[in-house]
């Protein structure tokens, strides 16, 4: 299941990852990705990139609502190849602050965070702002059972995208956001 989970990061991510073996020595396992470098010189790479998914046509609000750092640049390069760009909450106190301040078309939510969870956020989300001016709100969890997705959904989640992150789900949600941004264009209702 390891291998699999890195075989599917690094692929999701441009990637590759292989292994050599040599008898009496043990097996090697390299793994080779696209990544920004944050305060360090330009490498240029002999690799070439993985061709980039199209674009959705049109860009949303979305809030992610994460703890983890790593997670945080996955999920933002995978958005990044579906058109999108978000806001990060590092926990649902400060995503409950920029949904203040702030209308998203999508909220992306781990349910495991510090100071207060997903499952928590998601209670306050209800409270606070009626059905017709919520975004969709998914959650984005490595906890993959039957029953947490059913708590995800019993606690007001429109879906579920297990971590890693499934591409193809996102997309999915995205779209979805972005169909139910435009009718509310579309009806006179903010979006």
């Amino acid at each position: 299941l390891g291998l699999a989970i890195c075989r599917s990061l690094c692929e999701n991510m441009g990637g590759r990852i292989w292994v050599t073996s040599d008898v009496g020595e043990g097996s090697k396992f390299e793994f080779s990705f696209f990544a920004a470098v944050a305060s360090a010189p330009v490498v240029v790479s002999p690799l070439v990139a993985a061709p980039v998914e199209e674009k959705p046509s049109a860009p949303i609000r979305v809030l992610l609502v994460e703890d983890n750092s790593i997670n945080q640049i996955v999920a933002l390069a995978f958005l990044k190849k579906l058109g999108q760009v978000a806001d990060v909450a590092n926990d649902g106190l400060e995503a409950l602050d920029f949904m203040q301040d702030n209308r998203y078309d999508l909220v992306l939510m781990d349910c495991h965070m510090p100071r207060m969870d997903g499952f928590e956020c998601m209670k306050q989300i209800t409270i606070r702002w009626p059905v017709e001016d919520r975004p969709k709100v998914v959650a984005m969890t490595a906890s993959a059972r039957k029953e947490d997705e059913q708590r995800c959904r019993e606690a007001g989640m429109e879906g579920f995208v297990t971590k890693p992150i499934d591409m193809k789900a996102l997309r999915f949600w995205v779209e979805a956001a972005q169909k139910t941004a435009a009718e509310k264009l579309l009806f006179g209702r903010s979006a």
